[in-house]
């Protein structure tokens, strides 16, 4: 009798849950997936981002292919994962790292986010490192140039950085340690549909803290980032908070 597998079903309790019911233990060629290879750099692909348009989804990454530092790149695929655009590359910072990238739809078009650094701390004092942000076609023709969001040359370099979109503007937020201290600090700005700065980089944490992740409601900003004592250094006294930016 041939085996056959069951897809997991849904209940709705007070705390959803997802219970996986399987008649059999599917082989790796019955799982109800397929993996697809989307790029073949010979070196790492590292930091993917992926967002989807509705029809598309549109995928970031980083990888060496071009050189001796990692670049930031830049496809789509079909609804099923099927590439239906060559590797576009973004950047074109030779002696730079490029990397922890963002992408998000806007209605008709993609947005991009990177961060751009020297691998040399001095290179980075004298020159600044930056956030870099760039919109694409629905079709994956650049729209704009690299347009600088951030530059900091104060002390460590933004990172870790994050892109929404609530219908009308960009949000993006990181973290950094600008006023070369131990306090690493939250920032938030924000850009119109073009990518232009609508206000100054402003900081929304006042301790040592660092970014993990944002979402859009709908109204308003919500904010998942840690505390973390610096001359501790101790992880388990690291602290959640989620804060709300209207």
């Amino acid at each position: 009798m041939d085996e056959t597998y069951t897809f997991p079903t849904v209940t709705t309790t007070p705390y959803p849950t997802i219970t996986i019911t399987p008649t059999s233990t599917p082989t790796p060629t019955e799982m109800p997936w397929i993996n697809k290879r989307i790029t073949n750099s010979l070196g790492d692909s590292t930091g993917p981002n992926i967002a989807w348009s509705g029809i598309t989804y549109g995928i970031v990454w980083s990888d060496k292919r071009d050189g001796f530092e990692p670049e930031i790149y830049f496809t789509i695929t079909d609804n099923h994962g099927q590439k239906i655009i060559e590797d576009t590359r973004i950047t074109e910072s030779a002696n730079l790292i490029s990397n922890s990238s963002q992408i998000v739809w806007i209605g008709d078009s993609w947005a991009i986010l990177w961060s751009e650094y020297s691998r040399y701390d001095n290179q980075n004092s004298m020159n600044g490192c930056s956030l870099m942000f760039r919109k694409i076609s629905s079709n994956g023709t650049p729209l704009s140039d690299n347009l600088t969001v951030v530059t900091d040359n104060y002390g460590f370099c933004p990172s870790n950085p994050r892109l929404l979109w609530n219908g009308s503007q960009f949000g993006i937020f990181w973290h950094e340690n600008r006023q070369n201290t131990e306090t690493t600090r939250v920032y938030y700005t924000s850009l119109d549909s073009s990518g232009h700065k609508l206000l100054g980089d402003v900081p929304i944490t006042a301790i040592d803290s660092g970014l993990l992740d944002v979402s859009w409601n709908g109204t308003n900003y919500m904010i998942l980032w840690r505390q973390q004592p610096s001359y501790l250094g101790l992880n388990y006294l690291t602290r959640l908070i989620l804060m709300e930016i209207k």
